[in-house]
């Protein structure tokens, strides 16, 4: 049904589109029943614009279906979510509430609030994903919303879908200054823009809080991003960039826990050597830990550090965050606490019995607790012991097997029968997992910290020097500590040992790490834009510390000059001319304004130009061929429009 001043099948259809495409990509993130409802409902409101099937709005019958609906959505959505005001379970009800309300469409009043709606439902998929390419496509239905809007009051040209989208282009370039400007020059939010914190996305995969053999192997083929870092100064050595994580106390003979040790304040310690700042811009994970060089002794976030020296943060990383730290590669913790020390030397009782007779056997030969550790290392390196990303499932006693039998293993293998071998031998050993190296990015001079690049290794106590790291990964593959993981990768298949195929990979590459550093500067000045980017932003441009009502003073001060620079702008724009000949008479007429000789309303191109030569007797020829060539194309009469514009621009 329409009428006048009602909107009409082509509004709809200008609206339908831009709904839908901000539905879309929430399609994946719900049940499939409510994006199912959803376009239902939109095509039960299509085809009653068509005549085909009936509208509540003249059936009592429907209308009361129209209500058990709406009242079916609530209740669904309460269940579904269990009555908990969530992100989700709030976006699932306003996409069924939309699609609602498209049935109750008859005025214009009707298509402002849906259009409103759509805006609204543009920004919830921000909460999701804030990437380049997600939020182009949103500002893409931004356009196509607004687009609609003016095709509900552009009249007959409501049809030209050309005039509409050019004109809703050039809404949004003139309301994207004022918004730039609030954006960098309006105080930042503290903490996340939704209150509660939610649920990481449940595909994401990364380190866990426990480990058994094989478990980090499977990750030494994702590509997924895990972090990337940036150094304000020389990085340190490859041997030194051990990112930290979880830390690993607790065994029942298979899987590593990280159990409730290490989880106290930050004991004595003290840091030597050159100090690195840095900044993380680390992936969602879903946990509270925070991945740091060893050892951060400053951030400027809200986390702490555990005496384990694990950072934590306050809250889970459900979404792309940037920290700052400073941390010192060489350090040395002074104090172990009973507790502590208890649970690096706690093993199950009955497991393991070939490992504790090895390590009684290199206790009795080993002068100290240093000289033992050489002795593992060393046995490692020289007896049959194989690194291999494609360890052989093991059974039973998982530590024996390995040191006895298959003799083959990644690097959680290693270390989980290092620190075996020294609890048994009666010295304290925890595990600790995290990444290794990471890959540079000479385009944006920072790294690039993958999933494959996970890593674990171990740290063992001593009486003189506190924790030290020990990598038993090094003994058997230094290649990997060295060069990272990428050099034992599986190698390329005959397909991509094609002729070519170097130059495709090289060029893809580079493609690959120009995409990347331009994701990562967005993620860090536009995702990331905190308080303390903001501070950093008002120092390179010289206004130091700024409170907040001198930076909403500023915000307002700057909008409304920017607006004000824009309306004399419109004021005095006289629009363009019809053509271009017309174009290149004016700017003669301009010229000749300059010498005193103003064209009068009624004078004529050919009065005036008699005029004007009187007045310049030594531009009497050039003044008469401008107009006669002029009025030789304004006419239709031979002439050369290059000739004219050659003879303007010489005047």
């Amino acid at each position: 049904m329409s009428g006048p001043g009602t909107p009409t099948l082509i509004h709809f259809h200008w609206l339908l589109a831009g709904l839908l495409l901000a539905v879309a990509p929430h399609a994946l993130r719900f049940h499939p029943a409510v994006t199912a409802c959803f376009v239902a409902v939109a095509a039960w409101r299509l085809l009653g614009y068509r005549g085909t099937l009936p509208l509540p709005e003249r059936h009592r019958a429907l209308w009361l279906l129209k209500l058990a609906l709406g009242l079916g959505a609530v209740l669904a959505v309460w269940v579904s979510y269990r009555g908990q005001p969530t992100r989700d379970a709030g976006i699932a009800l306003l996409i069924l509430l939309i699609g609602l309300k498209l049935i109750e469409l008859r005025a214009n009043r009707d298509y402002y609030v849906l259009c409103l709606l759509g805006y609204f439902l543009v920004a919830t998929n921000l909460l999701y994903d804030e990437s380049i390419l997600v939020t182009l496509y949103l500002l893409g239905v931004v356009w196509l919303l607004t687009a609609g809007l003016l095709a509900l009051h552009a009249a007959g040209k409501a049809t030209r879908p050309r005039w509409c989208l050019r004109q809703a282009g050039a809404l949004l370039a003139q309301a994207l200054p004022p918004a730039l400007l609030a954006f960098l020059l309006l105080p930042r939010l503290e903490g996340p823009l939704w209150g509660r914190p939610q649920r990481a996305p449940a595909a994401q995969s990364g380190l866990a809080e426990e480990m058994a053999p094989g478990m980090i192997a499977a990750l030494s083929l994702s590509e997924a991003l895990a972090f990337r870092v940036t150094f304000e100064g020389p990085p340190p050595p490859p041997q030194q960039r051990y990112w930290r994580g979880p830390v690993l106390w607790d065994t029942d003979g298979q899987t590593w826990r990280a159990g409730s040790a290490g989880d106290g304040p930050v004991l004595p310690l003290r840091v030597s050597g050159p100090a690195y700042r840095y900044t993380v811009t680390l992936e969602p994970h879903g946990k509270r830990w925070l991945f740091a060089l060893e050892l951060p002794s400053l951030t400027g976030t809200s986390a702490r550090s555990r005496s384990d020296l694990l950072l934590v943060a306050r809250f889970p990383v459900v979404r792309r965050i940037s920290y700052d730290l400073i941390s010192h590669t060489s350090y040395r913790v002074t104090e172990l606490t009973p507790r502590d020390r208890a649970a690096a030397l706690a093993l199950p009782e009955a497991a393991h019995p070939r490992a504790r007779e090895l390590a009684r056997r290199l206790r009795d030969t080993a002068a100290n607790e240093r000289e033992l550790v050489a002795l593992v290392l060393r046995r490692f390196g020289t007896e049959p012991f194989r690194y291999t990303l494609t360890p052989p499932l093991l059974s039973g006693d998982t530590v024996d097997q390995f040191l006895f039998d298959t003799r083959a293993g990644f690097c959680e293998h290693y270390a989980a029968a290092f620190v075996v071998l020294m609890r048994a031998a009666g010295i304290p050993a925890r595990i600790v997992t995290g990444y290794l190296g990471g890959e540079l990015n000479p385009l944006g001079e920072y790294f690039i910290v993958r999933q494959r690049d996970a890593h674990a290794w171990a740290e063992v106590w001593y009486e003189d020097d506190g924790w030290v790291r020990v990598d038993p990964t090094a003994s058997v593959a230094p290649a990997r500590i060295e060069r990272g993981i990428a050099d034992l990768l599986p190698a390329p298949t005959r397909l991509l040992r094609a002729p070519g195929a170097d130059a495709a990979q090289a060029l893809w590459r580079a493609v690959d790490r120009g995409w990347d550093a331009i994701a990562y500067r967005w993620d860090r000045w536009v995702v990331g834009y905190n308080q303390e980017r903001q501070r950093q932003l008002f120092e390179r441009v010289g206004l130091g510390t700024v409170d907040r009502r001198a930076l909403v003073a500023l915000t307002l001060v700057a909008i409304a000059g920017l607006l004000g620079a824009l309306a004399w702008a419109l004021l005095r724009w006289r629009g363009p001319s019809r053509d271009p000949v017309q174009r290149l008479y004016l700017r003669f007429c301009r010229k000749l304004r300059r010498l005193g000789l103003k064209r009068l309303p009624h004078e004529g191109p050919l009065d005036f130009a008699h005029r004007a030569a009187r007045a310049q007797p030594r531009l009497h020829d050039a003044i008469m061929r401008i107009t006669e060539h002029y009025l030789a194309l304004r006419y239709g009469q031979a002439s050369d429009r290059a000739t004219l514009a050659r003879l303007v621009r010489r005047f």
